[in-house]
């Protein structure tokens, strides 16, 4: 189209020449007039396809711009979703170990608490087995001074017997 135009505009301009030196006829006049207002209405008609191009390639701009923010907000979004979900797990992590820990912690109380009732029943057991000696002994003693009372009577007796 713009070979056309200046081809046209070629010959345009030298019926122009022509007609100012005055070597054209009133119908090389006409002909100029005519290629002129066809000049015209293809220039404009060029003006109006490069503006609707001009703003084809504006819009297709903008939509390009508006798709690249958006895979940029969409890739920013799922950037904050995997932080967030890392910063889910690493505090999972924290409470699955604190709660082991816990655990171990009531592990080794319970332990301990069992230790100490052990020792306890031991004692206990000591004190029982030492009241249990002490019992004995006491009937021991109750025993040997029944014996000696016996003795005693039997040794009595035997005296009144005698006398």
């Amino acid at each position: 189209m713009f070979h056309v135009n200046r081809c046209i505009t070629n010959i345009f301009l030298t019926l122009l020449y022509n007609v100012s030196n005055e070597k054209l006829f009133l119908k090389d006049i006409m002909l100029v007039l005519i290629m002129g207002t066809v000049i015209v209405k293809n220039v404009k008609s060029c003006n109006e396809k490069l503006d609707e191009n001009f703003k084809l390639n504006k819009k297709q701009c903008t939509d390009l711009e508006k798709n690249e923010k958006e895979k940029r907000d969409v890739k920013e979004e799922e950037n904050e979703e995997e932080e967030e979900e890392e910063e889910e797990e690493e505090e999972e992590e924290e409470a699955v170990e604190e709660e082991e820990e816990e655990k171990e912690e009531t592990i080794e109380e319970e332990e301990e608490e069992e230790e100490e009732e052990e020792e306890e029943e031991e004692e206990e057991e000591e004190e029982e087995e030492e009241e249990e000696e002490a019992v004995e002994e006491e009937e021991e003693e109750e025993e040997e001074e029944e014996e000696a009372v016996e003795e005693e009577e039997e040794e009595e007796e035997e005296e009144e017997e005698e006398t």
